[in-house]
């Protein structure tokens, strides 16, 4: 557990050696409400609900499976998710 006078906001970070991994919690005083490490293989971040002006609420990039998928909320065009799916030899797929 951190100090509340932290600038960015972490609150507390666990650490999974073993797994290589770790998990971070942030206070509102950083847009992101938590991330999520897996070493080489996933990353999600949690973005706190009104910090993005583009509605975006987490993002998950895994490299297992080549995708980055975003969940939105409230959008004026009712966006809710985008995959990106990457394909071998470079190209990647909407």
């Amino acid at each position: 557990i951190f100090s509340d006078d932290r600038t960015d906001g972490l609150i507390s970070r666990i650490r999974a050696p073993l797994e290589m991994s770790y998990l971070e919690t942030f206070s509102t005083k950083n847009s992101i409400r938590e991330r999520k490490v897996v070493d080489g293989e996933f990353i999600c971040v949690k973005w706190h609900r009104k910090a993005r002006m583009d509605g975006m609420i987490e993002r998950v990039e895994d490299t297992k499976e080549s995708t980055i998928t975003e969940n939105f909320l409230d959008r004026k065009d009712y966006l809710e998710k985008r995959v990106i799916k990457f394909t071998p030899g470079g190209s990647m797929d909407l």
